[in-house]
């Protein structure tokens, strides 16, 4: 009897918990990418592609599983699209595997979250959207089409917890801890433990979602003493800032800023206790709306990591870039009709420089010095050798088959006008055309 008594206490809690979980409503996103460029021999021209896709199960709104994968393909038309190479011609990557319990209390709501792969990154919009279900906010030029949560500040990769604690004012605390792995200069990777903290909070004309947090190379510790089981000899520290002030409908400002990884150290170096201009991510953008359009101007320096994301700027990037300084212009409306279609045009107009103040130390007595050298003297020597890139690049974002389908062109200036001047016409890496369609599912 007893037996059986456990046994169908058992079998009633397997059943109970069947039935809060069951038929799990699923909702998903996928997209497409393709990359035309000019190239010098035949065919003529290479094709890359982006697919992404995005899906999540939600059981009765407590518990939530989300996945995120992230397919990038080389050349297809290296040799022919219909040869078999016998090799692999795209990079597989799993962007989100995550798990979430939610729990509510009279004024708090409480998230659980188990996860692996870049979970909520910094400088995307998603926590925001997640937590308080607002719109994008996230700036034109910074657009990707690696998935949902689109580019970031700085690109962590880990595995972790975190906790989440939505209060009832509109405010939002969280505290990660996971585990990644930082390449070292000699080619090695070393794992680090690494605490976030976040903060997040939505109003009717203010936003904000900052994080900031330290990591410990589990690697570079050293034992000084017999009775010492860890000492550590470096501290990573890593923040990033996203606020928006004003509305989506009225004149407003976006900001964006932060770093990665600047080492601390008793040991003396350059590498040390310093943050390289090359590693700052800044972006300041005003956007002033008129009655048919908006105007918005970014002034913006974008770490390479980044920028090979953005399918607007990942024309300035190559492997010989470490940042990119610019300012943009992007006029955008949405307000044409094609039949009885509303679509969006946009134009952006980008000036930049790619490498500026490559080696500054962060060294407030030396800016100076650095700065004349670099720029002032030396200015109409870095315009000639080609260092400064004005790209112009026209888009289309319409709705179609129930998603949305976005056409652009890139083209960079002075690379076509230099191809036009010789002699083999050459314009490789003057053009980029872009098509790309998104869709829920």
């Amino acid at each position: 009897m007893k037996k059986l008594l456990c046994t169908s206490i058992a079998s009633l809690a397997l059943i109970t918990a069947a039935q809060a979980f069951n038929m799990p409503y699923f909702t998903g996103y996928t997209g497409i990418l393709g990359d035309i460029t000019p190239y010098s021999e035949s065919p003529y021209i290479t094709m890359d592609s982006e697919v992404f896709f995005a899906g999540q199960l939600d059981f009765s709104g407590r518990f939530l599983l989300k996945g995120e994968f992230y397919l990038k393909t080389d050349n297809l038309l290296e040799d022919s699209i219909f040869i078999d190479s016998g090799t692999n011609n795209a990079n597989f990557r799993i962007e989100e595997v995550s798990a979430m319990y939610t729990a509510s209390s009279a004024s708090v709501t409480h998230y659980f979250n188990a996860f692996l792969g870049n979970f909520e990154p910094i400088g995307s919009d998603i926590f925001l959207q997640r937590h308080f279900g607002i719109q994008p906010i996230t700036s034109y030029i910074t657009q990707s089409w690696k998935g949902l949560n689109g580019s970031s500040i700085y690109n962590f990769y880990g595995a972790g917890i975190s906790y989440t604690a939505r209060l009832e004012s509109p405010i939002a605390i969280g505290i990660y801890s996971y585990l990644n792995a930082q390449e070292e200069d000699d080619g090695t990777t070393t794992n680090v433990f690494n605490m976030d903290g976040r903060f997040a909070c939505v109003f009717p004309n203010f936003s904000l979602d900052a994080s900031g947090g330290i990591g410990l190379p589990i690697g570079t510790t050293v034992q000084t003493t017999d009775d010492a089981f860890l000492v550590v000899s470096t501290i990573n520290i890593h923040a990033g800032m996203n606020m928006f002030v004003g509305n989506r409908y009225s004149t407003c400002f976006f900001m964006q800023t932060g770093f990665d990884d600047i080492t601390l150290s008793k040991t003396e170096g350059t590498e040390y206790n310093t943050l390289k201009f090359e590693d700052w991510y800044i972006l300041l953008e005003p956007r002033i709306m008129f009655s048919q359009f908006e105007l918005n101007i970014s002034i913006f320096n974008i770490p390479a990591d980044s920028l090979s994301n953005m399918i607007y700027l990942k024309g300035l990037y190559s492997s010989s870039v470490t940042n990119v300084l610019g300012v943009n212009a992007a006029f955008v409306t949405d307000k044409l009709y094609l039949g009885n279609t509303n679509f969006t045009f946009g134009i952006h107009g980008t000036l930049s420089v790619t490498n500026p103040l490559e080696g500054f130390s962060g060294e407030a007595s030396a800016f100076g010095e650095f700065l004349l050298s670099t720029y002032i003297t030396g200015f109409l020597s870095t315009f000639q050798e080609g260092l400064f890139d004005l790209n112009v690049t026209p888009f289309v974002t319409m709705p179609v088959f129930g998603g949305e389908l976005t056409t652009a062109v890139s083209v960079q200036i002075f690379e076509f006008i230099n191809a036009c001047a010789s002699e083999n016409h050459d314009f490789s890496s003057s053009a980029i055309f872009t098509l790309g369609f998104k869709t829920k599912i």
